[in-house]
């Protein structure tokens, strides 16, 4: 019996262990749902989390874009410059005044067209920079005249590249940052247009009456045109020299870009167009087109109609030249004055004593020799 007994007490022993197993077991499996549910929570809080993150970004403007900034876009005509003043290009305004401009567009996406349409009914060439008495340009003609080689020639152009100057073109169109909510006010304006997505092309018309060209310029970069005006100025009187002369200064000038051209218009004064920032108000004056907005395009050109280079005003100048440094012609051998003959003489000494045998000649006699009469005694 004790036997059969012992195995029992194993075989209850064996049981309980087995319970206990699996006590432990559902404890681990609960332990690992706890875990579960709280790694469920934790998943749900930051999805919660996220969604709650996304609508507050939602809620909140975006900031712009860097393509899609708003921008004040100013341009000059094509002979004017643009100068920004004050504080416009260092904060953004909030305020935008176009005064007295000719085209003015508010909006975004648009398109602004401008073209200056140039019309110069007379171009000349001046020789005055080398005719002013006691200036630089009649002294360096003065050397040119002396010394016709090479290196005097180099001289010469040395001299008229100094007197002409560095050619400078000022800028004619400007952008600025404007804020993104803004206001903006047209005053004295030719044309408006406000509106997204808007289209306008505008055509401005300039009369010029002439244009002078100083020689200076054409002479500092032809080395053909100073041969050419040595030549005629050598000549006595306009000749086939003058002529070759004429020919070069028209190819020099017709070669003279635009800019320059419109340069020395004397119709054309300087228009300058202003914009003036203080306090978050730009101020824009005398615009040729203005755009603010975002996306816009202002596209700017020129056009200049030039009519043919006149000549008298060459040919007066180089007469001028001429008078001032004569060319010596060739030398003339001057008549001897005609010696005194003796009747002088003895008319003016008539009370002197006579000699011995003198006999005072005839009037037939006196008459009938050449020469000029002397008179009766």
């Amino acid at each position: 019996m004790k036997n059969v007994a012992r195995p029992a007490s194993a075989s209850a022993r064996s049981a309980r262990s087995a319970q206990s197993a699996q006590s432990d077991t559902a404890h681990q499996a609960s332990g690992r749902q706890s875990a579960q549910s709280d790694t469920a929570r934790s998943a749900r809080s930051t999805s919660d989390s996220a969604q709650q993150g996304a609508a507050h970004s939602a809620s909140a403007p975006a900031p712009p874009a860097a393509d899609h900034l708003v921008t004040l876009q100013v341009a000059a005509p094509s002979h004017g410059s643009v100068h920004v003043t004050g504080l416009a290009r260092f904060f953004p305004a909030h305020t935008v005044h176009v005064q007295r401009s000719t085209a003015v567009v508010a909006g975004d996406n648009c398109e602004l067209r401008s073209r200056d349409h140039y019309h110069v009914h007379r171009v000349s060439v001046s020789l005055d920079p080398l005719l002013k008495q006691g200036s630089p340009g009649r002294a360096a003609l003065h050397d040119l005249l002396e010394d016709h080689t090479p290196s005097g020639i180099a001289r010469f152009q040395q001299t008229m590249r100094h007197l002409a100057g560095p050619t400078e073109h000022p800028d004619t169109q400007t952008s600025l940052p404007v804020q993104v909510r803004h206001n903006t006010w047209v005053t004295s304006a030719t044309g408006v247009q406000y509106g997204d997505e808007s289209r306008m092309n505008l055509n401005t018309h300039y009369l010029v009456e002439e244009s002078e060209l100083p020689i200076v310029e054409l002479l500092a970069q032809d080395k053909d045109l100073v041969r050419s005006l040595l030549g005629a100025v050598d000549e006595p009187q306009a000749g086939p020299a003058t002529e070759k002369f004429l020919r070069d200064a028209l190819h020099s000038a017709g070669c003279v870009d635009d800019l320059a051209l419109l340069d020395n218009s004397r119709d054309l004064s300087a228009q300058d167009t202003t914009i003036f920032g203080l306090f978050g108000v730009d101020i824009v004056h005398r615009a040729s087109a203005a755009t603010v907005g975002t996306g816009n395009q202002l596209r700017k050109d020129m056009q200049v109609h030039r009519a043919g280079v006149r000549t008298g005003t060459i040919l007066a100048d180089l007469d001028r030249i001429r008078q001032q440094n004569p060319v010596p012609g060739p030398a003339v051998a001057r008549p001897r004055p005609a010696p005194q003959t003796q009747h002088h003489s003895t008319a003016r000494s008539q009370n002197a004593p006579r000699p011995s045998g003198w006999s005072a000649p005839s009037r037939d006699d006196r008459s009938s020799r050449p020469g000029r009469s002397l008179g009766p005694f």
